[in-house]
């Protein structure tokens, strides 16, 4: 049989392909194919490094990721070129406080600037980011050059009348501050700063849980 000789590539080396939908080859390899015509393929996202990919951006004879070559008794290279990216990781600390975009796992062209932003719902403020970003500033640009991880930090401005330590104002810390203006509970938290655990500290207990500060009005 006439045969003819191609040589697959790909741009990084060691990406996989397939030859007439036989098993995953990686590249480079050399093939005898016999003359006419014949399909050569690779995947549109391939694996990288961890938090990396690839994705295909065109072979060399312009053709799509799967298509159709004509092979004749001369030598015939093809390469499949690739673009890198990385991933982006992003959290918000803690979780319940806020919300951080893009969403976590979203992958960047290397070298492209990476816009994160960080949401918040008062009565929470956004105070820091942390990771591979830091300061104040909101929102913070990234260059994705490798994988990278941000997370956002919030604070809760009512924190004074978070009572109970458990990140939330809410009903469980209107009623210890109910227990401790009634004298069954022991009067730590003057949140109104008038000397006394009375019905004023119960009303900003209560202002900070429907969403206010905690503080006096």
């Amino acid at each position: 049989d006439l045969s003819g000789g191609i040589t697959i590539q790909t741009n990084p080396p060691g990406l996989q392909f397939t030859v007439d939908g036989g098993s995953a080859q990686t590249a480079p390899q050399f093939f005898n194919l016999t003359q006419g015509p014949h399909t050569i393929a690779v995947s549109s996202t391939q694996a990288g490094s961890a938090g990396g990919q690839y994705v295909f951006t065109g072979w060399s004879d312009g053709g799509s990721a799967s298509h159709s070559i004509g092979v004749n008794g001369s030598p015939a290279p093809y390469t499949a070129s690739f673009k890198a990216q990385y991933q982006l990781t992003t959290a918000a600390s803690p979780s319940a406080l806020g919300s951080v975009s893009p969403a976590s796992g979203s992958y960047f062209d290397s070298g492209a600037l990476a816009t994160v932003t960080a949401t918040t719902t008062a009565p929470y403020a956004f105070s820091s980011w942390s990771g591979d970003a830091s300061g104040t500033t909101n929102p913070v640009s990234v260059i994705m050059n490798m994988p990278h991880s941000v997370t956002a930090q919030f604070v809760n401005t009512a924190a004074a009348c978070d009572l109970n330590g458990d990140g939330f104002v809410n009903v469980k810390d209107v009623q210890l501050m109910v227990n401790e203006a009634l004298g069954v509970a022991q009067a730590l938290n003057d949140v109104s700063g008038d000397g006394v655990v009375n019905v004023l500290d119960i009303q900003v207990e209560i202002n900070a849980a429907l969403g206010g500060t905690c503080t006096a009005t």
